[in-house]
């Protein structure tokens, strides 16, 4: 008798445990991604500081091609000629 309610207390003790440490690892998660969004709002913060302070802009990444007006004129001339001749106007 005596050894079924320790098999029962022995049985609860474990279940216990193995719903404890699982339920300890969510709050590390989601601390985890507070420390990151933490992260995420200093380091913007910090780069608005900058831009403010050289009082320029960020630089833009596009480049413009040296050629590109005088390459893309003929191009769209002949589109242009061909859109008015599909849909009947005439330059």
């Amino acid at each position: 008798m005596i050894s079924a309610v320790l098999i029962g207390v022995a049985a609860a003790l474990l279940i216990w445990a193995i719903s404890a440490k699982a339920g300890a690892d969510a709050p590390k998660k989601a601390d985890k991604s507070q420390q990151k969004a933490e992260i995420i709002k200093q380091l913007l913060a910090l780069s608005d500081r900058e831009t403010s302070i050289s009082g320029t802009a960020a630089p833009s990444r596009v480049r413009s091609l040296p050629n590109q007006g005088t390459r893309l004129a003929p191009a769209l001339q002949v589109q242009r000629a061909g859109l008015a001749s599909r849909y009947g106007r005439n330059k």
